[in-house]
């Protein structure tokens, strides 16, 4: 399955208009989250680690690349829901699989390797082993949770040119907890650092690193880490896609546009109680029961605190 979408003039100009559309907030329908929500309808996707036992499977097309490969991973009647919503169809390169978890319970999801986004702001928290306590701050012994809001893209398969395009698609919440927090926070600061020199050539444009369309997932060859302080689990490492040749067209060609920057400026302004909500936790108890903090969390994602 391709990770590149083929769609008509008019199909890409509708999914242009219904991510604008949603993007603006225009369609009432918000979305929930810790009893704080989003004021406009978004997706909702997680990373997800491949699996070693599905390598049969992908070879045979009975088990979508992410399985194997890792990636994100959506739930299956949610995110029909949402595109629903939004007056959109089911983008190609996501692919319906039953997975099944740790417990035993199998449940439908859709699934891709990679994902674009246009990260807007993010909110983490620390959560105990059973998710029933959540801390605003680094705590000894808890899992880190991260959300990062962000506008989708699709990236499509340009006829004229023979290359790739980037079309918004819908506003975003990607989750994920774990040492793979570091490893998405890590591809999003990747691309901040390695894309700095150029965008410093374009002037006000390239001032904010997330205006510009970032394709974070597992690419390439199947790669897997083995992490965990005292019981060790396998990981399939999110990473940044680099572009084979970056320079100043390439960049320019990932830019959002104008009418997206402002519209993920509205955006954040108004999910700005969704993305406190997490600092917002009363740790009077927390704090007492907690243990004492012996090391601090990875480097934050640089994200601008104004637009």
């Amino acid at each position: 399955m391709s990770d590149t979408d083929v769609l008509t003039n008019s199909q890409v100009t509708e999914i242009e208009d219904a991510a604008l559309e949603a993007a603006l907030g225009l369609l009432g329908d918000a979305m929930a989250s810790d009893r704080i929500e989003l004021p406009f309808a978004a997706g909702f996707a997680w990373v997800i680690n491949g699996e070693a036992m599905y390598a049969n499977q992908v070879k045979t097309n009975d088990a979508p690349p992410a399985a194997y490969f890792g990636g994100f991973a959506a739930d299956l009647d949610a995110f029909e829901a949402v595109h629903a919503t939004l007056g959109m169809g089911m983008p190609k390169s996501w692919s319906k699989f039953d997975k099944t978890n740790r417990q035993g319970k199998t449940y439908g999801v859709y699934c891709a390797r990679s994902l674009v986004i246009a990260p807007m702001g993010y909110r983490e928290s620390w959560q105990t082993e059973d998710r029933k306590t959540r801390y605003p701050k680094y705590t000894e012994g808890c899992q880190r949770h991260i959300q990062i809001l962000a506008q989708a893209a699709l990236m499509l398969k340009d006829e004229a040119t023979g290359g790739v395009k980037f079309v918004p698609w819908m506003p975003m919440v990607v989750s994920t907890r774990g040492t793979q927090c570091a490893r998405l926070l890590g591809a999003v600061n990747d691309w901040n650092a390695k894309t700095r020199p150029l965008r410093a050539k374009l002037g006000t444009r390239g001032k904010n690193p997330f205006v510009f369309w970032i394709r974070v997932g597992t690419f390439g060859d199947r790669k897997q880490e083995m992490v965990g302080k005292v019981k060790q689990s396998p990981i399939t490492p999110i990473t940044l896609d680099v572009p084979t040749e970056l320079n100043e067209q390439t960049l320019a060609a990932r830019y959002v546009g104008n009418d997206m920057v402002l519209a993920m400026a509205e955006m954040t302004r108004a999910s700005a109680e969704w993305l406190n909500a997490w600092k917002k936790i009363s740790t009077a108890t927390s704090e007492a029961l907690a243990p004492t903090a012996k090391e601090e969390p990875e480097k934050e994602m640089a994200l601008p605190e104004e637009w």
